[in-house]
């Protein structure tokens, strides 16, 4: 009955029903996350990132939702928090949630994500290269060199950056080849 009213646009009282659901069935992950779309919808963005927090720590698909609210609200650190738990949850995440999870961290203010960031996109880079051809080093790939140093560069180590990324990828091949 809660969905329905959700679905109706009557978000008070698909909260009052949902909220009673939860209590009676707090084992249940989507009532929360229904909880939740009501909450937002009535402009109770902490309320619902709580909701959230509740469902995704009964089925954890729910941090990117968590995740997603938090980034519409551009509070940046939370959302890498989210989006973190989310990868971690996950035995292969996808490269979309990864790169969204490095982002937020990108994002945060103060640069406090830089290093982490720096460190799942190394990652990537090398996850990617291990999918895409398991017989190659990765650390030795001149473009996935080249692509660290500069997301070194972005993330402000610039002496990090010019040790990897001293030119273009081309140039840098070269140098290998």
């Amino acid at each position: 009955h809660g969905r329905t009213l959700l679905r109706a646009g009557r978000f008070d009282e698909a909260a009052t029903i949902l909220q009673a659901v939860t209590s009676q069935a707090p084992y249940a992950a989507e009532p929360f996350a229904l909880l939740a779309e009501a909450q937002v919808q009535k402009g109770q963005l902490s309320a619902a990132a709580q909701s959230l927090l509740a469902a995704a720590e009964i089925n954890p698909r729910y941090f990117v939702s968590l995740g997603d609210l938090y980034e519409r609200a551009e509070r940046w650190a939370a959302a890498a928090g989210a989006y973190g738990r989310a990868v971690e949850a996950v035995r292969s995440p996808a490269r979309e949630l990864r790169l969204r999870h490095i982002n937020a961290l990108l994002t945060a203010p103060g640069g406090v994500g830089a290093e982490r960031a720096l460190e799942a996109l190394e990652r990537l880079h090398v996850d990617r290269a291990t999918h895409e051809d398991a017989r190659r080093d990765a650390r030795r790939d001149p473009t996935h060199l080249y692509d660290s140093g500069c997301d070194s560069r972005v993330a402000g180590d610039f002496r990090r950056s010019r040790d990897r990324c001293g030119g273009s990828p081309q140039r840098r091949r070269g140098d290998w080849l």
